[in-house]
């Protein structure tokens, strides 16, 4: 089973568990400052994370009222993984 980190009442984290506390830091801050930017335009927001050999596989998914995005991307720096999907959504 995963491990889901909540972050307010409408973003979940999925699969961050296992990282070290700086890296989870950091992720934070990014989902943060996307959740901002996207505000208002969904209801529930959910970021997953899954390892691919050395690479590391993000995917976000924004649900809408009416609409759901979902993006994906995979880089072997998580940070740019997660700047990448949400760029598509963005």
């Amino acid at each position: 089973m995963t491990d889901i980190v909540e972050l307010g009442g409408n973003i979940s984290l999925e699969g961050f568990s296992d990282l070290e506390r700086a890296k989870l830091i950091v992720v934070k801050k990014i989902v943060g400052n996307y959740a901002k930017a996207i505000e208002g335009n969904y209801e529930k927001l959910r970021v997953s994370l899954a390892k691919e050999g050395d690479d590391y596989k993000v995917i976000v998914a924004v649900k809408g009222k009416e609409s759901e995005q979902n993006a994906e991307s995979l880089d072997k720096n998580l940070f740019m993984a997660l700047d990448s999907a949400f760029k598509k959504i963005a």
